[in-house]
């Protein structure tokens, strides 16, 4: 299981929500359980993880656009390595359907991906932003 703490706070308020849903969605996948192995319900589920992590990317990088992130394009290569890699995974259940392997590897990836990308990437430029948004305050 995958838990929002303080320590995964980026400081802007709308990428914080979206990162408490996309570890929610991901807590979902995780407790499929044996309903992961129905082809529909697995296919939905991903399908979702895949749709809300694009929106999600979308805000972040609108946003890194907005206030002139300067690792704008290395922050959005990372979301684009996540994205093939999604796919991957996903295409591989779509082939080869449903194994526990698969189901623990494609978790293992979700969780550790999402807390390192939060804890450095997104850290790091919600620090920018705070900053930024303030300095345009004075």
């Amino acid at each position: 299981m995958l838990e929002f703490t303080k320590e995964l706070e980026t400081g802007i308020e709308l990428v914080d929500k979206q990162h408490k849903e996309l570890v929610d969605a991901v807590n979902g996948l995780i407790n499929l359980g044996e309903a992961a192995k129905d082809p529909e319900v697995l296919q939905e589920t991903l399908g979702f993880l895949a749709k809300y992590a694009m929106m999600h990317f979308k805000t972040e990088e609108d946003l890194m656009a907005e206030s002139g992130y300067p690792a704008c394009y290395l922050h959005e290569n990372q979301h684009r390595l996540f994205v093939d890699r999604f796919i991957e995974y996903k295409g591989r259940f779509e082939t080869e359907g449903y194994s526990d392997a698969l189901s623990t590897a494609l978790n293992q990836f979700l969780v550790t991906w999402i807390v390192n990308h939060i804890k450095v990437a997104d850290i790091a430029f919600g620090k920018h932003y705070v900053e930024s948004i303030e300095g345009n305050e004075g």
